[in-house]
C-alpha cells in the first residue's frame, strides 16, 4: 500500500466520523443538550471548519472560508457564535484524529522504515507559550520571566517515530508537568505489546531515575537515554559496561556506553539492548536518530506557528495543539508520497525533496472539503501532489551547519515563514 492509499483511508475514516449523529454518540453523552437545536453551522461542519488552521483573525477566517466551502447565499454566522460554540467540543474529538492518522499508518507495515530491523521513536518534552489569562494561568500555570511579569505556559510531550516522519501521540499539560510522567502515559496509552518486540525509545538527558528506569523495564520496553557527564553512579569505568542499581524495588542490568563524537565531545548512553542485539559502534548513529524530535518541533513551532493560538480559552488552546499534530502528520505522508516520486524520475540529474512549508499551505487550504465531502479525495491529493511536485529543493547530503546557542530575540525566524 502507498502512502496516497494511507491517506486516503485516513479521511475516509474522518468522513465517517465528522457527521453529526457519529460526533453526538461519540462525545456527548445522551443527557447532554449541546448542539440539539438547528444551528447555521451544524456540529460537522464545526469541526472542519477548526480543522483549517489560520493565523487571521475569526472574522477574516470565517469570510474566507463560507465563500471557499458554503453555497452561495449560506447566512453568515457570526464570531461570537462560533466561539461560543467551540467552547462546547472536548479535545478528545482532535485528539483522536491524531490517533487515527498514526494507527492507519502504523497498521500499515509495508511502508514503515527501519533501522537494523527496530523501529525507533524519540520522546521529548517542549514549553509552550499560551495567551495570558486568569484561565490559563489557574489551568496551566505560570512562567518565570526575565520582567518579573506573569506568563501563561504549558508543557508538551511527543512520542515521535523518527525515521517514518509521524507523530504517534503527543500530550499537553501544565507548564512543569514531570516529562517522565508525561512519557509514561504516551508509552501506555500508544506502544502495543506487538510494537515493543520491534521497537528502541530514544530519550534525552532529562529522563534518566531509577523509578523511571523501573518502568522501561517493567514494562519490557527497550530504551536509550543519554545521561549527562556527572551521573556517574549510572556509568562504568569502561566505554562498554554494565552496572547494577536499584529501579522501583528491583535489581537491573544497565548497559553504559560511552561515543565520541566527531569533534571529540564524550556521551554517555544507558541502555537495556543486549550487546548481541546492538553493537557499541551502532550506538552514535542510533542516538543521532533522536535529532528528527527536535526538527519536528521547529516545524510545528515556526511552519504552523502552533503557539499562535486561535482562542484564550484553556480548551481553544487544547483543541489547537492537537489539530496542528493531525495536520503535520497529514502533510507527512503526503510529502513521503512525493519524495518517492521525486526520487524515481529519471529525468533528474540531482537528488530533490518536495518544500514542506508549501505543501502545509496546499494540505490546509483543502482540508475542510476533504472531511465534508466537498471535493474527491483521491483526485484533489493526485492535483495536491503533481503541483507539489513542481515545488522542489536539492536534497545536500551530509550538509551540517554551525548550532548556535546565542539567545534571540526573535520570535519568528526570517528563514522560517508561516504556512497558514
Amino acid at each position: 500500500m502507498s502512502y496516497l492509499n494511507v491517506v486516503k483511508n485516513i479521511f475516509v475514516e474522518l468522513q465517517k466520523q465528522v457527521n453529526h449523529r457519529s460526533l453526538k454518540e461519540k462525545y456527548f453523552s445522551c443527557k447532554d443538550t449541546s448542539f440539539t437545536r438547528r444551528r447555521s453551522m451544524p456540529l460537522s461542519e464545526l469541526v472542519a471548519f477548526l480543522l483549517q488552521r489560520s493565523t487571521n483573525g475569526l472574522d477574516i477566517k470565517l469570510d474566507k472560508w463560507f465563500s471557499k466551502w458554503m453555497p452561495e447565499g449560506t447566512s453568515p454566522v457570526s464570531r461570537q457564535a462560533i466561539s461560543k460554540a467551540r467552547q462546547l467540543l472536548p479535545e478528545e474529538i482532535f485528539h483522536d484524529f491524531l490517533r487515527l492518522s498514526a494507527r492507519t499508518f502504523v497498521d500499515n507495515s509495508g511502508l514503515k522504515k527501519e533501522w537494523n530491523g527496530y523501529q525507533v521513536y524519540a520522546i521529548d518534552g517542549t514549553d509552550l507559550q499560551l495567551p495570558t489569562t486568569d484561565e490559563t494561568l489557574k489551568d496551566f500555570g505560570c512562567i518565570k520571566s526575565h520582567f518579573n511579569t506573569r506568563m501563561a505556559g504549558a508543557s508538551a510531550s511527543l512520542l515521535y517515530d523518527v525515521l517514518n516522519d509521524v507523530i504517534l501521540d503527543g500530550i499537553i499539560a501544565p507548564y512543569k508537568t514531570s516529562e517522565r510522567s508525561m512519557a509514561e502515559r504516551l508509552l501506555e496509552d500508544s506502544i502495543t505489546e506487538k510494537m515493543k518486540k520491534n521497537s528502541i525509545i530514544v530519550f534525552d538527558r532529562g529522563y534518566p531515575s531509577y523509578e523511571f528506569l523501573g518502568f522501561l523495564f517493567n514494562n519490557n520496553i527497550k530504551f536509550v537515554i543519554r545521561v549527562k557527564e556527572q551521573m556517574s553512579r549510572l556509568r562504568s569505568n569502561t566505554e562498554d559496561g554494565e552496572v547494577y542499581r536499584k529501579c522501583r524495588n528491583k535489581c537491573r542490568t544497565i548497559r553504559t556506553i560511552q561515543v565520541e563524537l566527531e569533534n571529540g565531545t564524550k556521551e554517555y548512553l544507558i541502555s537495556n539492548i543486549s550487546p548481541e542485539e546492538i553493537s557499541h559502534e551502532q550506538f552514535s548513529e542510533l542516538y543521532f536518530l533522536r535529532w528528527g524530535i527536535e526538527g519536528k518541533y521547529k516545524e510545528i513551532k515556526s511552519c504552523f506557528e502552533i503557539e499562535n493560538f486561535s482562542g484564550k480559552k484553556s480548551i481553544c488552546i487544547k483543541q489547537d495543539f492537537y489539530i496542528n499534530l493531525f495536520l503535520t502528520n497529514i502533510c507527512s505522508l503526503i510529502k513521503q508520497e512525493i519524495d518517492e516520486e521525486l526520487q524515481n524520475d529519471e529525468q533528474a540529474t540531482k537528488p530533490y525533496q518536495t518544500r514542506k512549508s508549501f505543501l502545509i499551505y496546499r494540505v490546509n487550504s483543502i482540508i475542510s472539503g476533504l472531511v465534508l465531502k466537498k471535493i474527491g479525495i483521491v483526485e484533489e491529493i493526485i492535483n495536491l501532489i503533481e503541483c507539489c511536485k513542481k515545488k522542489r529543493s536539492q536534497i545536500r547530503p551530509n550538509r551540517k551547519c554551525e548550532r548556535n546557542l546565542n539567545l534571540n530575540r526573535r520570535k519568528y525566524s526570517i528563514n522560517y515563514k508561516c504556512c497558514i
